[in-house]
């Protein structure tokens, strides 16, 4: 798990998105990658959104004309998973949503750019789509960044409690119905019912009710999974006409010595998406559906469940594949869809290099603040030049 003590963290159940997540005074992170244990200060709301006010449910007159869109505001709103709520970083300014208001005003004078972190631990991308509507609405955005895919991805991996994902990967999977703790991590309120809703309603994704997945399932799962994520991607799009988009897949780790093969199973696509002619993409995308097919084949002969390295993978075939996807894929109907969409990928701007590329990362996909900071950068300067304003 990503926390040093469990015990920080609060499972608040919620009716409408089943959970959000809050972190407490003693939260720490635990680095994946060089063991190390980082303090934050991460302060939120009562839901846990990282905020300086709370929200409401649904927003009154009184917060709209407090809170709300101001003369002279821009208004970016970020959603995501735990990777954009802030899992990594030292305090609310040095999360993405942080760092990207920060580069927008620094970086010219013109309006006064609000970032609005709607990104909250475990929710998967039609959890982010509710969010948006609930929480999202009032502030009459002018940019919507969405920067997600692990968590759907992670959904082909939960086909039962004897699941290979690692402990803490989702909230969903937590309660039991009896424990009012897991992992240590606190549940507040009367719980939903998360445990009869992964069984009943993750098991489509991979036809199995409890027990681990073999990889056959885990493959035939990721390809459901992605189709509900692009149609969860599109119930995100269409939230706000007027708004303009930019939508990303989250980072990936993807650092040397994480598989146990001989060679990275899915030798680098990032560098794809740099190139703006769309049969680069069609011809990488086959390749990509080669590549699976004979990773799927090579772990079936090796061994006949999920492990974590098929685990992890699973997730980059998923957020790559996801990527092309979101470029060749995600199609909203003009009456329905917002005023522009940008594509893009953040992976093919973080540096290849793996001495370059580890300190950005706490776990396969959450990011340190100098990750953080990098990333915010990059959305800021992408808004800036969309706006007039680089």
């Amino acid at each position: 798990m990503f926390l040093a003590k469990p015990s920080a963290l609060d499972v608040i159940a919620h009716p409408y998105v089943l959970w959000t997540c809050r972190f407490g005074d003693e939260t720490a992170w635990c680095s994946r990658i060089d063991g190390r244990t980082t303090p934050t200060a991460l302060r939120s709301d009562p839901l846990g959104f990282l905020s300086y006010f709370d929200y409401e449910t649904p927003a009154s007159p009184t917060f709209v004309e407090t809170y709300g869109k101001l003369p002279g505001d821009r208004i970016v709103l970020l959603t995501g998973g735990s990777t954009v709520h802030g899992v990594g970083a030292s305090g609310n300014r040095r999360t993405i949503a942080g760092q990207m208001e920060r580069f927008l005003n620094d970086l010219q004078t013109k309006w006064h750019y609000r970032v609005i972190n709607l990104g909250m631990t475990g929710w998967s991308a039609y959890q982010q789509a509710i969010g948006l509507e609930l929480w999202g609405k009032p502030f009459d955005p002018d940019w919507v960044v969405v920067l997600n895919g692990a968590h759907d991805a992670m959904a082909a991996l939960q086909p039962g409690p004897s699941s290979a994902t690692p402990p803490g990967i989702s909230p969903l999977v937590w309660p039991d119905g009896s424990n009012r703790s897991v992992d240590g991590a606190r549940l507040w309120g009367p719980l939903p019912p998360p445990l009869p809703l992964r069984r009943r309603g993750l098991s489509f994704l991979s036809s199995r009710r409890s027990g681990r997945a073999t990889a056959g399932e885990t493959a035939a799962a990721l390809g459901r999974c992605l189709a509900a994520y692009i149609e969860a991607q599109k119930a995100i799009l269409s939230r706000f006409r007027r708004a303009r988009y930019i939508v990303s897949v989250q980072p990936w780790a993807n650092l040397p010595g994480w598989s146990s093969r001989e060679a990275d199973p899915f030798p680098t696509y990032w560098t794809t998406f740099a190139a703006e002619d769309r049969a680069v993409h069609h011809e990488a995308l086959l390749r990509l559906h080669q590549d699976l097919d004979a990773w799927s084949a090579r772990v079936r002969a090796g061994a006949p469940s999920v492990d974590e390295t098929t685990a992890r993978e699973a997730v980059q075939w998923f957020l790559i594949r996801a990527a092309f996807d979101n470029i060749l894929s995600l199609q909203v109907a003009p009456e329905d869809g917002p005023a522009a969409i940008s594509h893009v990928n953040v992976n093919a701007v973080l540096p290849e290099d793996p001495a370059s590329r580890q300190p950005l990362f706490l776990d396969p996909i959450h990011l340190t603040d100098q990750g953080q900071e990098m990333v915010g950068r990059f959305f800021a300067q992408h808004i800036l030049a969309a706006d007039g304003l680089a």
